[in-house]
């Protein structure tokens, strides 16, 4: 038995120290990370302003709508229907799209895109997944072409 015991202690003996409870360990660990979190933001911020993906708010606008008619698209494309319905009426990016195309002079009065919206969003409601690629196809043309009549096109990411 006491062979047992001192084996034990030697074991013991090489185990590491539970970091988790030195507070020294813990606040130096939380300050490193703060640090590269800080370092990444700066170093995404130098990026973005000497690639010159920054965009003014109008254009940001736009941008938002490529997004969630991409993001929608994308689960319409793996057959998540009422996801990709409840993604297209979530908030009013519609009509910021629209109103940021009109801030850059756009030419279109964004009807097009907003009806076509509309109806891409009934399909998907509705669970007609062909109409929903149909409607899909058409929003994305709309967008295209609001974007285009906005003259911001080749500025858009995804587009």
């Amino acid at each position: 038995m006491a062979m047992v015991m001192a084996r034990a202690e030697n074991a013991r003996a090489l185990l590491q120290p539970n970091d988790e409870e030195d507070e020294a360990f813990l606040a130096k660990a939380r300050e490193n990370r703060a640090q590269r979190i800080q370092s990444e933001v700066a170093k995404e911020k130098k990026y973005v302003n000497d690639t010159g993906y920054k965009q003014d708010e109008p254009t940001a606008k736009v941008q938002l709508a490529v997004y969630k008619l991409s993001k929608s698209g994308a689960q319409i494309a793996s057959g998540n229907l009422s996801d990709a319905a409840s993604e297209l009426g979530k908030g009013d990016w519609v009509t910021y799209a629209v109103d940021g195309a009109k801030a850059l002079n756009a030419s279109s009065d964004g009807s097009d895109f907003a009806s076509s919206v509309k109806a891409l969003e009934k399909a998907c409601e509705n669970g007609d997944d062909a109409a929903a690629k149909s409607a899909y196809r058409a929003s994305a043309e709309a967008l295209k072409a609001l974007a285009a009549s906005a003259g911001v096109a080749d500025k858009l990411r995804l587009l």
